[in-house]
Formats: structure tokens, C-alpha cells, sequence
């Protein structure tokens, strides 16, 4: 993928991910796993998170794409922040 491309300029502006988190680009990149999956792990967790969160006053916080520790935690994807 290029890094001009506009999925990487679009990530950029919407600033994915949590504060001290990876970018979106930046988690495909270097995780080197397909844009997809990402996408595929993304949505099962934010579908785990709003049934867990029905009965909570504090919403859990959600992002348009799976951070870079949980790639690490919960799936053995092993990469440096850049």
C-alpha cells in the first residue's frame, strides 16, 4: 500500500486509535498483516465491547480500527512503535 494512499491520508485525519497509540497506517505497516483482518479483528472487538458495555454508565472507549497492544495481547502480532 502506498504511503500516499487514501486510506493512509484519511487515518491521518481522523487520528485512529487511542492516545499513545499507533495510527491506523502505521498498525498496518508494521504488524505487515492484511488491511482485512484488521478490519475483521476491529469489528468483533467493538462487538464484544458494546454487549459488555449495555449495563455501564462509562462507556468503554471504541476506535475505528484495533489498537496496537491489543494486537499484541491478544493475538502474538509483535511490533516496535515507529
Amino acid at each position: 500500500m502506498n504511503a500516499d494512499s487514501y486510506l493512509c491520508r484519511k487515518s491521518d485525519m481522523m487520528a485512529c486509535g487511542y492516545e499513545g497509540e499507533l495510527s491506523c497506517h502505521q498498525i498496518l505497516f508494521a504488524a505487515k498483516i492484511n488491511q482485512r483482518e484488521i478490519k475483521n479483528l476491529s469489528s468483533l472487538r467493538n462487538a464484544y465491547l458494546e454487549k459488555v458495555d449495555i449495563q455501564r454508565t462509562e462507556k468503554l472507549p471504541k476506535s475505528c480500527y484495533i489498537t496496537g497492544e491489543e494486537l499484541s495481547s491478544g493475538y502474538g502480532i509483535k511490533f516496535e512503535k515507529v
